[in-house]
């Protein structure tokens, strides 16, 4: 059994090492993240000392005092661990879940891309490709691609990339109304301003390439690109407000800019 699934037990192997790791050294570890430690993690012990992580316009203890709604959204994955769990516990849980979900995200995406434009039989040289090295290989490459020493507070929005891509491809291929569910409660594991913009103009970009070779427009892409700004909005209501109805000047407009 160890033979045919020693890359799960590695991977396994990882998650107990980190666990173990961080319950012996506990909160006495060195974290070493630019603008994490003395920013997100801060507002989100914040918001849930002060109760405010589902409140309306209220005022923060940030500096010098600020509206809630500036703050990150509470229909997000990684603040709901921080509403459910002690900041430090949150923060190991918020690495391990990002770990899973690439892991998952990656595996969806691989198989289904492999379960339609195909697998060849024999690989280079007459060397067979079998079923077990495939599986290895997504899972380890998965695995990679979840240990990336990303940011954080936004590591699980990047982890998550392959999901969208492989629920986006159910969509084309065969639309039903779960694939459309998935695409609007798609933000909830992803993060607009880094990535939901990008990937919105990513999806027209494919309808207007998709619509050029097939002749014909793609109207569950175009429904579905539809459905992922709605859920940007939805999930991240505060963020959306502040944009299009609040006239508070930022900070940013303060700094001055070189002309290089």
């Amino acid at each position: 059994m160890f033979k045919k699934n020693w890359y799960r037990f590695l991977t396994g192997l990882f998650f107990i090492a980190v666990f173990v790791f961080y319950m012996i050294v506990g909160e006495n570890s060195y974290i070493a993240v630019h603008d994490n430690m003395d920013l997100f993690i801060p507002q989100f012990q914040m918001l849930k000392e002060t109760g405010t992580f589902f409140a309306r316009n209220a005022a923060v203890p940030f500096l010098d005092g600020i509206s809630r709604n500036a703050l990150p959204s509470e229909f997000s994955l990684y603040t709901v661990l921080y509403m459910l769990f002690p900041c430090f516990t949150a923060y190991v849980l918020g690495y391990l879940v990002k770990i899973a979900v690439a892991m998952i995200s990656c595996s969806l995406l691989s198989h289904d891309i492999l379960s339609h434009e195909g697998l060849e039989a024999n690989g280079r040289k007459g060397k067979s490709v079998s079923a077990v090295s495939v599986d290895v290989i997504i899972w380890l490459c998965g695995f990679a691609y979840g240990i990336l020493n990303l940011f954080p507070t936004f590591g699980i929005p990047f982890a998550s990339i392959p999901l969208i891509i492989y629920i986006l491809r159910n969509v084309y291929r065969k639309p039903a109304w779960k694939w459309y569910l998935a695409v609007f409660c798609y933000p909830f594991v992803s993060y607009f301003s880094y990535f939901g913009l990008f990937i919105l103009a990513y999806m027209v970009v494919a309808v207007i390439w998709l619509w050029i070779r097939d002749r014909h427009l793609s109207k569950p892409l175009v429904l579905s690109t539809i459905l992922l700004g709605l859920g940007c909005m939805v999930f991240e209501y505060r963020l959306f407000a502040m944009m299009l109805f609040d006239h508070t000047v930022s900070i940013r407009t303060t700094m001055v800019e070189s002309d290089l």
